[in-house]
């Protein structure tokens, strides 16, 4: 079966979509007892590490962390009028 070909940016944008989604997960699981702590820290390294390879065999910079939801010069503004089809 054909697999449609994916850009790396799709290919590194969905491994940080999975280490997000780990790094979400895991603590909850860990706390019910579904899966232990050093198997939740080695399979969020092994998502760090694979990601670092791509990052580097792509010669992309890694992301930088976000800190806050907007910079200060990229606040979001009111929407302009006319973007929409009013009803």
């Amino acid at each position: 079966m054909n697999h449609p070909t994916t850009t790396h940016e799709q290919r590194l944008t969905e491994l940080r979509r999975e280490l997000a989604t780990r790094e979400d997960v895991y603590p909850r699981w860990v706390t019910i007892g579904k899966i232990a702590q050093r198997t939740a820290d080695h399979r969020s390294q092994v998502m760090r590490n694979v990601l670092a390879d791509l990052e580097k065999l792509y010669q992309v910079p890694p992301m930088p962390i976000q800190t806050q939801l907007f910079a200060n010069e990229q606040t979001p503004t009111k929407p302009q009028r006319g973007l929409y089809a009013e009803h």
